[in-house]
C-alpha cells in the first residue's frame, strides 16, 4: 500500500512539475527578433520561478494572516501555473506537446475542483488566539456515516502580515479526546506539541 502511494505521489509530482520546467526547455522560434525572444523567455522563466517560490513557501508553512489575501495569492499562483501549462503545447513534436498539455491541464483542473469541493463541504474555520504571537485554526469535518472530528492547525505570527504553520492539520476525534470546545482542542494540541 505504501509503495503504491509513493508511486502515485511520484507520478503526480512529475506531471505537475512539467509546466514549471517547460520555460527552461522550450525555445521560442517564431520570433525573428532575438531581443524580443529573449525578453519573452525571461518572462516565462520569471513566471516559473514565481510558481516555484510560492509552492516552496506553502510547503514550509508560510502564509498571509488575512484569508482574503491568501485567496488572491492562490488565484495568482493558479493563473501563473495555467500560463505555464499553455507553454507545454509549444513542445515539439506537436503530438507530444498536445498530449502532455491536455493531461497536465486536466489533472490541474481536477485538483482545483477537489479543493473547491473540500472547501465547500468542510465547516467554517475558526481562528482562536492562543498567545500574543500564536493562533490556532479549527474546522470541523465529517459526513454521513463518518463520526467526523476537528482539524487543528497552529500558527506563529512572524510580522508584516505573515504567519508560519507550526502544526499542520492535527486531526482529533471529538469522541475520544477530553475537550468540550474548540478552544479546548487548541490547548490539547498545544500541550501535545510541547511534550
Amino acid at each position: 500500500m505504501q509503495t503504491s502511494t509513493q508511486l502515485l505521489f511520484g507520478a503526480s509530482l512529475l506531471f505537475f512539475s512539467i509546466p514549471i520546467i517547460t520555460p527552461f526547455v522550450v525555445r521560442i522560434q517564431k520570433f525573428k527578433n532575438i531581443e524580443l525572444a529573449q525578453k519573452i523567455t525571461k518572462w516565462h522563466i520569471s513566471v516559473s520561478i514565481f510558481v516555484i517560490f510560492s509552492l516552496t513557501t506553502y510547503f514550509f508553512g508560510f502564509r498571509f494572516q488575512s484569508g482574503e489575501t491568501n485567496i488572491v495569492f492562490i488565484v495568482l499562483v493558479a493563473a501563473a501555473y495555467l500560463y505555464l501549462i499553455g507553454l507545454i503545447f509549444q513542445i515539439k513534436p506537436r503530438l507530444l506537446g498536445a498530449t502532455l498539455g491536455v493531461v497536465v491541464a486536466f489533472l490541474f483542473l481536477l485538483v482545483i475542483l477537489m479543493n473547491i469541493l473540500v472547501s465547500a463541504i468542510d465547516g467554517k474555520t475558526n481562528r482562536i488566539e492562543l498567545a500574543s504571537n500564536l493562533y490556532c485554526e479549527v474546522y470541523q469535518f465529517g459526513f454521513a456515516g463518518n463520526p467526523g472530528g476537528l482539524g487543528v492547525s497552529v500558527y506563529r505570527y512572524l510580522g508584516l502580515g505573515i504567519s508560519r504553520r507550526l502544526i499542520r492539520g492535527s486531526y482529533l476525534d471529538e469522541i475520544k479526546y477530553p475537550f468540550n470546545t474548540q478552544e479546548g482542542a487548541c490547548k490539547y494540541t498545544m500541550a501535545r506539541m510541547s511534550s
